[in-house]
């Protein structure tokens, strides 16, 4: 805190100075000097300090020498302490450079860079502190090794092609739905015409196959990678039972070792209340229902 204090006060005083040197009722006495010069001044009395902290100073070449008018002692003493700060509070071993450029609209600039990480503060840790840190580290370890089991499953996952034989007109789709979801224009001859839209419109008459033929696809799709989930919104509760249905021929050979179960494909089916719930006699309240009891604690579970 200290510390921190007394830097806070150092750069107070640099602005006051700053501020006093560019105060429109403060007698300047302007003077030509050259831009290297005020530049090497700078560094003077600097570099045996520097020197005990092995902080090197440098300062950048210019490629043409620079004349301009300032008050050559406030110009100094201005630098001179941003070069002390500079040195006082980079760590031991890094480089403190300055340098000097003209601006296209005219204006000249000095800075000065260091390495230092700005006001800190050091706070001692209570081994509270230390068992909340790694509590938060064990959960998210915890959600990496899902999500890289996750991944595991999902390549090696198998699966068989929606329907035993092409359907007409399912010829090319798997090659078009491909097209769809990437810029390039040449997979399969593709009759898609629009290879950059974010949304795909597939329609087709009834008895196509269309959700034999997304779901083909969409499963593909996770197996190679491309993306972790895939959430499927039907208009009608008999649209849920034929796209489930569909996924369960596509995956009956596939086993899934989630939490120590043989399934196929694991997926969540989320119906109307109305359609599975068992109280049909009476209003059902949501902290009565024996079904919803401990939810919270039986989810990572499910």
């Amino acid at each position: 805190m200290i510390s921190a204090a007394q830097r806070l006060n150092a750069i107070v005083s640099d602005i006051m100075l700053l501020s006093k040197a560019v105060a429109t009722n403060q007698r300047q006495g302007f003077a030509a000097v050259a831009m290297s010069e005020i530049l090497d001044d700078s560094l003077s009395g600097f570099k045996a300090r520097a020197a005990e902290r092995r902080i090197k100073l440098l300062v950048r070449p210019q490629q043409d020498e620079i004349q301009f008018l300032c008050d050559v002692r406030l110009l100094r003493q201005a630098l001179s302490k941003l070069v002390d700060n500079a040195i006082k509070y980079s760590p031991d071993g890094e480089t403190v450079e300055l340098w000097g450029h003209v601006r296209s609209n005219g204006a000249i600039v000095l800075s000065v860079k260091d390495a230092g990480s700005g006001l800190s503060q050091t706070i001692a840790l209570t081994l509270f502190d230390e068992a909340l840190v790694h509590h938060q580290l064990d959960a998210l370890v915890e959600f990496l090794n899902l999500r890289l089991r996750a991944t595991a499953r999902r390549r090696s996952l198998t699966f068989r092609p929606a329907f035993p034989s092409l359907r007409p007109g399912q010829e090319t789709i798997q090659k078009d739905l491909a097209a769809a979801f990437t810029e390039n224009s040449e997979i399969g001859q593709s009759r898609i015409e629009n290879h950059k839209s974010k949304i795909l419109l597939f329609e087709a008459p009834t008895g196509y196959g269309k959700t034999g033929c997304v779901l083909e696809f969409a499963v593909g799709q996770m197996k190679a990678g491309r993306f972790a989930r895939l959430i499927w919104l039907t208009g009608k509760s008999t649209g849920q039972l034929q796209v489930v249905q569909t996924l369960q021929q596509m995956t009956a050979q596939s086993t899934c070792n989630l939490l120590g179960y043989k399934l196929p494909l694991t997926f969540w089916q989320v119906r109307n209340k109305s359609e599975h719930c068992v109280n049909h006699t009476f209003h059902c309240v949501r902290d009565g229902c024996d079904y919803l009891k401990d939810c919270a604690e039986r989810w990572p579970g499910s």
